[in-house]
């Protein structure tokens, strides 16, 4: 998501366009498959920084969060949750982080060899972000609120590129914005929340209809855990249910 708010910006700019294939050909030529990855590509190549640093000026700096980063910092090390294998046998076995090499990298050299990845596991040295749930939701928060922080007050994104973002083509059960699921659900979301998952079963939401998100994490794997789904589907009931007992008593929404 972070990746495509990054893309919406060079589009608004004028610096990159969603529609011309000529300019993405010259930006990636080696481009054979599809993928948030060529996108933070372009996004570099047209910027000339990694996207990691072009994140960090432009998304995090603005909406004024820290402990974000796709190489983490000493201080962010000591916080690191680690990660956990569930076996068919339901046990849970402490295991190696699918992106060790963000963790052991030390000289400039090292780090500059890093794959800056949103969703890259296949890839050995790839690094994607490395933050909090509480940074997560203040990521998700701008685009909660149209495109402008809430708390900071610097708009990154104007309301017509976040809906853009939040748009799907054609008429299908299951609809595709930029970078995120489109649908709805039993436990009381829109049709159009936008949501994703990472692959140790992290899982966001952003219901801009009803003025929630949310997200719910774990460090563990394999992806689609049966115990952190339940959780998933428990959490997004229960703030659904607040939500609608408190827009009933006329208390609306805080």
């Amino acid at each position: 998501m972070v990746t495509a708010m990054s893309v919406m910006q060079l589009v608004e700019r004028g610096s990159l366009s969603l529609d011309d294939s000529t300019q993405l050909e010259t930006l990636c030529p080696e481009l054979k498959e599809v993928g948030v990855d060529w996108a933070g590509i372009a996004v570099e190549r047209l910027t000339r920084v990694s996207l990691n640093d072009y994140m960090q000026t432009h998304i995090f700096q603005p909406l004024g969060l820290e402990n974000i980063s796709m190489i983490p910092t000493p201080e962010m090390k000591t916080k690191l949750a680690h990660m956990n294998y569930r076996d068919p046998s339901g046990k849970v076995i402490p295991r190696d982080h699918l992106f060790r090499q963000p963790l052991v990298v030390e000289t400039p050299e090292e780090k500059a060899k890093l794959f800056n990845s949103a969703c890259s596991p296949s890839r050995r040295i790839t690094c994607p972000l490395w933050l909090t749930a509480l940074v997560h939701v203040g990521v998700l928060a701008a685009l909660l609120n149209d495109g402008t922080c809430p708390t900071t007050g610097i708009r990154l994104l104007s309301a017509s590129s976040v809906a853009d973002m939040f748009t799907t083509e054609g008429n299908t059960p299951q609809g595709f914005g930029l970078s995120c699921m489109l649908t709805g659900g039993a436990t009381g979301r829109s049709e159009g929340t936008g949501w994703w998952a990472g692959l140790a079963n992290q899982f966001w939401w952003v219901d801009r209809e009803h003025g929630v998100e949310g997200l719910v994490g774990a460090q563990i794997l394999p992806f689609g855990d049966p115990k952190v789904e339940v959780a998933w589907f428990g959490v997004e009931a229960a703030v659904y249910a607040a939500l609608k007992e408190a827009r009933e008593s006329g208390q609306g929404t805080s």
